[in-house]
């Protein structure tokens, strides 16, 4: 069942609960919100009443057409539509609609923000009404005008940060609908491609995202033209980046009583964002003369479908998901074709699938694998790819374009066809099943309009050395020491790297082997490979990262605490006096700050696909944001622990195919992965926990 979007989420988005209630009595504010908490846990009687008594309050305090009685209004009606009666919400959204237009004379237009969330959750619910009823083409109408109060709030900026991303991803799940709606609205003779237009239009806008947003900052950087207005674009972005983490600092310390909020700190937070806001605008200025185009490229709006099949070669296919609580919206690209459809599959059943067959390729001991889900991979690739494998008959590349609980999806796993056996567990079995990597080369982007920023402003890297890796941290081998499940909270003290916590991790001689076969490989000058004391943070930093077209790690990589306490990071030599500049670990915020030009960097470590540890945080926004921002084109990183041999063979493999014409890093990878699953040295590397742990992020042609 296509479940309602909750009308108090929707107004929380753009306003805040604050800004929604003012000029309203506390008794009118607290009979609302009593409501929206019966209504979210079920109570829909009490619910009622209770939003019946905040609509009179609100006509009695407000009037008949004030904005609080709109916001009341809409309440109610939620109620009415969680009840499943339809006939009695849909003209209270009617006349919140009504008093929305009233105000401001037309859609969209008003100044006043909780105005415009009022209208959005108003149309919001007539849209939900309508397409549980089958009138999808008034569903799509609805769905889109409320949709288009939250991408103007993204389009009104010079620079899409955090807060606009944020933003977006709150109303993920009208974007959801509205996709869903429009997908169905198309089979309609009279919507047709509109439709189709306005499905893959909704899919980008819940795509939205800081990973997605970094790649195109880094790549209007590159598409400037030259040096200085490289450096300007950096010191707006860097600006904005800034005045997003005072924002959420500054909306933390507002929600702290005044007992509890550093009064020092946030007055001298409000300074800075003040300078900020003032540098930012100056910047802004000094953009819009020298490079017209900088808010265009920086802030991409959505794709036609034309415009994303022209970017595609003739063998590759575009494969892009959004996930809802209920539905799942997918949408296929070729250079010939367009399918869209909607997956009956929402994120709390797909999660389970995904964790079931992530199951099985973590483990503590190479010697005791676990049989593979084979059922599981299958039923994934059946329910969320088979749909559209018409499309891309003819395609050897596939991207993918993940969302929710498919961020840590291994694609490459599936079967593509049904097995004999729910798990397979021999090396023979492994070895002759139907991956779905034997069939494609696949990489995975951020956004469909990273595509766009990759492929048209962002080209080849000009740098004119090959290569430098960093690898083989000097570590003390503690005998306690543990490769697998290291998090970065068990690194930190008290807001610091805990240095000699870091020195435990065993130490990694063979990435050594693996760093120097790289450079032969990539005919890299003597230097190019900075191993053990010679491998710090320090290092990193004062390197001539700009001049190399591959930069490559190959050392531990730590992930966040799932609480967000500590930052993902790459374990590096600690010094002997450490430093907050240079403390052993080189952190997602220090990766962000450094200058690269680079087609690949490899993240030859474990966990490095992880997210940032922020909770809620999307895929890929830990270190793969961070290198993506620093500019990096593409990447290669792990979605899970990685064992050290098997990862020795699949970096080299890759690294050697890149060096053959006319392969791409995708294809590189597929052709590594499947020598290594073919090992018959190794048989235990045909089970996919040793040949499938990484993969491509960004261009992978």
């Amino acid at each position: 069942m296509h479940r309602l979007i909750s009308v108090t989420v929707l107004l929380a988005v753009l306003v805040g609960a604050a800004a929604s209630a003012r000029a309203q009595s506390p008794t009118l504010q607290a009979a609302r919100q009593r409501a929206d908490a019966l209504s979210s846990a079920g109570n829909l009687p009490e619910a009622e009443a209770w939003a019946k008594k905040a609509l009179d309050l609100a006509q009695q305090e407000l009037g008949a057409a004030g904005l609080g009685t709109a916001i009341s209004l809409n309440t109610l009606a939620h109620v009415y539509a969680t009840e499943g009666r339809a006939a009695q919400a849909e003209p209270l959204y009617r006349r919140a609609v009504s008093i929305y237009f009233q105000t401001f004379g037309t859609f969209g237009a008003g100044p006043n923000t909780s105005a415009a969330a009022t209208a959005a959750a108003s149309h919001a619910g007539l849209g939900d009404l309508y397409y549980r009823e089958g009138r999808y083409a008034e569903a799509m109408n609805n769905l889109r005008a409320a949709a288009s109060i939250y991408e103007r709030q993204a389009g009104a900026s010079a620079t899409s940060g955090a807060t606009e991303s944020g933003r977006l991803r709150q109303a993920h799940e009208l974007f959801v609908h509205y996709a869903d709606a429009a997908q169905h609205a198309s089979a309609s003779p009279y919507i047709g491609s509109v439709g189709r237009e306005q499905a893959f239009a909704a899919v980008q806008w819940a795509q939205a995202s800081a990973t997605a947003a970094a790649v195109a900052h880094m790549a209007v950087r590159f598409a400037a033209g030259n040096d200085r207005l490289a450096a300007m674009v950096r010191e707006r972005q860097d600006i904005q980046n800034e005045m997003d983490a005072l924002n959420q600092r500054l909306e933390h310390s507002a929600g702290l009583s005044p007992a509890q909020r550093d009064v020092a700190g946030y007055a001298a937070d409000r300074q800075r964002a003040a300078a900020l806001q003032k540098e930012a605008d100056k910047a802004d200025n000094e953009l819009i003369l020298a490079f017209p185009r900088y808010s265009e490229l920086a802030n991409p709006l959505p794709l036609h479908i034309a415009d994303a099949q022209a970017l595609l070669a003739p063998d590759e296919a575009l494969l892009a998901y959004v996930v809802g609580q209920d539905e799942t919206v997918g949408v296929a690209v070729t250079p010939q074709r367009y399918e869209a459809h909607v997956i009956a599959r929402g994120a709390a059943p797909l999660a389970g699938a995904v964790k079931m067959l992530r199951a099985a390729l973590e483990i503590d001991s190479p010697s005791a694998l676990p049989p593979f889900p084979s059922g599981t991979a299958f039923a994934l690739y059946r329910d969320i790819v088979a749909p559209f494998a018409g499309a891309f008959t003819d395609a050897k590349r596939l991207i993918v374009v993940t969302d929710g609980p498919l961020d840590s999806l291994p694609f490459a796993v599936l079967l593509t066809e049904p097995p004999a056996k729910e798990t397979i567990a021999a090396p023979a079995e492994l070895r002759s099943a139907p991956w779905l990597a034997k069939r494609y080369a696949v990489s995975v982007l951020p956004s469909i309009s990273a595509l766009q920023s990759l492929r048209k402003f962002a080209s080849a890297s000009r740098a004119p050395d090959p290569f430098i890796g960093f690898g083989d941290p000097l570590l003390d081998d503690h005998p306690k020491a543990r490769q697998r499940g290291v998090m970065v909270a068990s690194v930190y003290r008290g807001g610091s790297v805990d240095v000699a916590a870091l020195r435990e991790l065993p130490s990694l001689p063979e990435t050594a082997a693996e760093l120097a076969a790289e450079a032969r490989l990539f005919k890299a000058s003597s230097g190019s490979v900075l191993l053990r004391e010679a491998a710090t943070v320090t290092a990193v930093k004062r390197a001539d990262l700009a001049s190399r077209r591959i930069v490559a790690f190959a050392t531990h990589g730590l992930v966040a605490g799932d609480m967000g306490n500590g930052e993902p990071g790459l374990v590096l030599t600690p010094p002997a006096n450490p430093s907050p500049d240079d403390d052993g670990l080189l952190k997602a915020s220090e990766i962000a700050q450094l200058r690269l030009n680079a087609d690949l960097v490899i993240l030859s470590a474990c966990n490095t696909a992880a997210p940032d540890g922020t909770p809620g945080a999307e895929g890929f926004s830990g270190l793969s944001k961070a290198f993506l921002y620093a500019g990096a084109r593409s990447l290669l990183v792990s979605q899970w622990s990685v064992e050290s041999d098997s990862t020795v063979a699949l970096m080299t493999g890759m690294a050697a195919h890149l060096e053959e014409k006319g392969v791409g890093r995708a294809e590189a990878l597929r052709r590594a992965e499947l020598a290594l699953m073919d090992d018959k040295d190794h048989p235990q590397f045909a089970h996919p926990l040793f040949w499938a742990p990484f993969v491509v992020v960004g261009e992978g042609g």
